[in-house]
């Protein structure tokens, strides 16, 4: 067999320790090393760095997980291996389309989340598959769709690449796919009903301009220099929508957008730079009117994701309605965006302007409530920014948040001041937004005293006898 590399200790792709080494087979598993690209997240809150210098530790562990690759593939790794998904006991291992089970991973998947065109280009050459079909797990916070755990099959190369805002790995995808030298790939074509990458589809019928669209989160656009930030996402937005301009408006499974998503994941994270995607899409003809399949446009989506956003910027609701956005839309249990994002308190200005807009405040959803129950039955709480820093909430934020809220509403009464009634308007189970607000106070005013409360002290207490 091969003779083991030498090379410094990167463990999945860390900066090196000088006291330590391990060798490395040539024949080692490749998708495990690819890791070490796709895997900044996880690395990162293992390993401590100065918050000033993460830019560099993530180019180091980037550099040295191209150069890892590189030095395997030169001892003879294949760039074909994968990772063999598990096998059940009851030997039921069939997919729910009743194909065998797809590889947890492949080379080229875990690679193209930060390669470089080169090492990408490499891998393909070397018999990796463009059109590979792999199942893929992330459960970063705050990342992709609806900001819970993803668990996909069917997901592509460049599925992974896009979610990965890498414009270069991108590049070098549909470069191979456009080469007209790749007879192999040409024969595949023929083959294959869904051969054009740009429309291939995973398991819940996302493309991989959904998947640019949702975004890995906040935790990777911390890491990447300030001045590379713009080229990664717009060049990858540039290079899915120019590949193929009628994907812009695709539906997937759920009927969400690629517009959908990018606004999902503006709401919850409030990155400076993520609204990007948005405005990209819009200026491409995303339509921003289209409704998923439970009813909710992406003002809906807007409100229910920003409970611990950022305040969500007027401007952002303009280009929205501009867009075609309906402020009067209500969804599948009768809910308004307004209604939504009146639960939010953090969101005071935000609903103000959907009032402004011509938001009904008067609307009511399937339970009777009108946006003002939803505003004093809502909530406020401590989160972390998206500079890492922790806001708390004092009980007096809490109350000017309740106060400005429903302030917000009453704007939007037929007469103003209050004098339509709201505050008296029951819903189905007989509650009015003024006893919904009473019963709010009243419980934050006892968290707060249960805080302030000191621990009790445990007496030493007397022996029997």
């Amino acid at each position: 067999g091969s003779r083991p590399a030498r090379i410094p200790a990167t463990e999945r792709g860390l900066p090196a320790r000088p006291a330590r080494h391990r060798a490395v087979p040539a024949r080692q598993p490749a998708p495990a090393w690819g890791a070490s690209l796709e895997s900044l997240e996880y690395l990162s809150s293992k390993w401590e760095y100065p918050h000033h210098s993460r830019h560099g530790w993530a180019r180091d562990c980037v550099a040295r997980g191209e150069e890892l690759m590189n030095l395997l593939l030169d001892r003879g790794a294949s760039a074909r291996d994968v990772i063999a998904p598990i096998q059940h006991d009851d030997g039921d291992n069939a997919t729910s389309n009743g194909l065998p089970p797809q590889p947890l991973g492949t080379v080229l998947g875990r690679a193209v989340s930060r390669a470089s065109y080169k090492l990408v280009s490499r891998l393909l050459d070397e018999g990796a598959d463009v059109h590979a079909r792999q199942q893929f797990i992330c459960n970063v916070s705050g990342a992709g769709f609806g900001g819970c755990e993803i668990f996909a099959f069917d997901v592509t190369a460049l599925h992974l690449g896009s979610f990965y805002w890498n414009a270069e790995g991108i590049r070098a995808l549909l470069d191979y796919r456009r080469s007209s030298s790749n007879v192999h790939d040409l024969e595949r074509e023929n083959e294959q009903n869904s051969a054009d990458l740009l429309t291939c589809r995973d398991s819940s019928g996302r493309l991989p301009l959904h998947w640019a669209s949702a975004g890995p989160g906040p935790h990777d656009e911390y890491l990447l220099p300030e001045d590379t930030i713009v080229p990664h996402i717009v060049s990858t937005f540039q290079l899915l929508v120019a590949g193929n301009p009628r994907t812009i408006n695709d539906l997937d499974h759920q009927g969400a957008t690629p517009l959908y998503y990018a606004v999902g994941s503006h709401a919850a994270c409030g990155s400076i730079h993520s609204d990007l995607a948005i405005r990209f899409l819009c200026a491409h003809g995303a339509d921003a009117r289209l409704p998923d399949i439970h009813g909710r446009t992406v003002l809906h989506v807007l409100a229910l994701r920003s409970i611990d956003g950022e305040p969500i910027p007027p401007a952002l609701l303009d280009l929205l309605v501009e867009h075609g956005a309906d402020v009067t839309h209500a969804d599948e249990d009768g809910n308004t965006a307004l209604y939504l994002m009146a639960r939010h308190l953090r969101q005071v200005e935000a609903a103000r302007h959907l009032v402004r807009l011509g938001a009904d405040v008067s609307a009511r959803n399937a339970q009777g409530n009108t946006p003002l129950h939803g505003a004093m039955g809502g909530e406020i709480r401590s989160r972390q920014n998206h500079k890492g820093e922790t806001e708390d909430v004092t009980l007096a934020a809490k109350i000017r948040a309740h106060d400005g809220m429903m302030a917000a509403i009453l704007e939007g009464e037929a007469g103003g001041g209050g004098s339509s009634g709201l505050m008296e308007l029951q819903n189905l189970v007989g509650k009015t937004p003024r006893q919904l607000r009473d019963e709010t106070l009243t419980r934050w005013r006892r968290q707060e005293e249960s805080r302030r409360r000191p621990p009790a002290r445990r007496g030493r207490g007397r022996g029997r006898g």
